[in-house]
């Protein structure tokens, strides 16, 4: 059975990149980091994990071809300013290490209602 939810989604490290805004679309609206590689059919999360095991040069290159694919018609190509400003906010200990999917599940499962939540989806 494949799995519907990303192994990563759980590390809220990812979050402050995931939810950071790329720039505004053609529309008005502002795209995000997570909207942006959802709509490329990649997995936010799994690939938000690869770019923090990426050298920021390497990350930089990366996250600069995948956005440079979102269709024109969305947004324009974002500056090197905000790619920059981008991979600075990927967690910086899962730099250079490998990372295993969830091995990094942060304080949210500290709460209660969370683990059995866990519990009843494994």
């Amino acid at each position: 059975m494949t799995r519907l939810v990303s192994p990563f989604y759980y590390d809220l490290s990812f979050d402050p990149f995931l939810y950071a805004e790329i720039g505004e679309e053609r529309n008005g609206m502002m795209l995000s980091v997570l909207s942006a590689l959802a709509r490329l059919d990649i997995d936010p999360w799994s690939e938000a994990a690869s770019l923090s095991r990426l050298s920021a040069e390497r990350a930089t290159v990366r996250l600069t071809s995948l956005l440079s694919t979102t269709p024109s018609s969305q947004i324009k190509a974002p500056a090197p300013a905000t790619i920059a400003r981008l991979i600075a906010l990927l967690p910086k200990a899962g730099r250079g290490e490998a990372r295993a999917p969830g091995a990094a599940v942060t304080n949210r499962s500290k709460s209660p209602w969370y683990r059995a939540i866990i519990s009843l989806w494994r």
